[in-house]
């Protein structure tokens, strides 16, 4: 179990989709609550870690996806609309 949060926290830069996955392997592991003190604050801070990192992800795409929207002076609804036609 040490080895396994170790290796977590050595992970500088992650793909979303990776991170939300130990995001809630993590959730899952802190819902059982089979694991000694010191793992769970392991675990604790390493979910808080990948939370604000996805966070962050989300946030910057709806930045970019607004960028978009405003460069492109068309809303996103209307290009779904034009591509059902």
């Amino acid at each position: 179990m040490v080895k396994a949060n170790n290796e977590m926290h050595n992970i500088k830069e992650e793909v979303f989709e990776e991170a939300m996955e130990k995001l809630e392997h993590i959730i899952r592991m802190l819902d059982e609550g089979n694991q000694r003190l010191d793992e769970t604050l392991a675990l604790y801070e390493e979910g808080i870690r990948l939370y604000r990192y996805c966070n962050k992800k989300i946030e910057d795409a709806e930045q970019k996806i607004s960028l978009i929207q405003g460069e492109a002076e068309v809303p996103f609804s209307n290009l779904l609309s034009a591509l059902e036609e």
